[in-house]
């Protein structure tokens, strides 16, 4: 059976401003100080906490962080201006990258490929290099957002939307470009809500989108590289 003792508890200076983020060798955790993220490695061993970095302005979710291949941290940040901000390992700044005036930085990122992506916008998700934050493409799903959570990265660079009001399922390419969709009127009959609840995870080669029905809740899964002719 395994050992299920209680190994240690560490207290943050003030609340969490984001998820705790693993990564290979640890994670990442952060808490608000004033109008400052302060960001810090924790060690899994003993639950020690290492401040490496603060940083002007606040997290504007809790999932607006993900961790990179490298073990750093990419933080999506509030305030003053709407930026994005990738750390290294070390906790040393990688790149910054500042959005224009009717952007805002993401609430939830998810890594495709070699880039980063979430929505800048109700409308609008932009891919953004993991090497170096310059922007790859910016793209319009068939309709706005209801969760910025209805968003997943596939490793070939292909991302997955799951938007409200408009198709049940779609995808752009590594370029930003619509890839595949799954129209609401072949999920739904007429008079159905054509929106997804909750989308993923990914099972094998297919992505998972729920909805929910009069009768309960529907599961669609979809193959990653679109639909299959009937």
């Amino acid at each position: 059976m395994a050992d299920l003792s209680h190994r240690w508890e560490t207290e943050l200076e003030s609340g969490n401003s984001f998820d705790l983020v693993p990564v290979d060798d640890g994670a990442w955790v952060g808490w608000r100080e004033g109008e400052t993220t302060r960001i810090a490695r924790l060690d899994p061993t003993d639950g020690s906490v290492t401040e490496v970095a603060v940083r002007e302005g606040q997290v504007p979710g809790r999932r607006g962080v993900v961790g990179t291949p490298d073990g750093g941290l990419v933080v999506g940040l509030t305030g003053d201006d709407e930026r994005i901000v990738a750390l290294g390992p070390d906790g040393n700044e990688v790149w910054e990258t500042e959005l224009g005036e009717d952007e805002r930085a993401p609430r939830w990122f998810t890594v495709a490929g070699e880039a980063l992506v979430g929505f800048t916008g109700g409308q609008e998700i932009s891919a953004f290099d993991l090497g170096d934050g310059s922007v790859r493409w910016t793209a319009r799903p068939t309709s706005f957002t209801n969760n910025d959570g209805q968003v997943i990265g596939l490793d070939d660079g292909t991302v997955v939307l799951a938007s409200f009001g408009g198709a049940f399922l779609e995808a752009v390419d590594p370029d930003g470009a619509a890839a595949w969709e799954v129209p609401s009127e072949a999920i739904f009959d007429e008079g159905g809500a054509p929106s997804v609840s909750v989308l993923g995870p990914l099972t094998d080669d297919d992505v998972i989108g729920v909805s929910r029905t009069e009768g309960g809740l529907l599961v669609v899964a979809v193959p990653t590289s679109g639909p299959r002719d009937r």
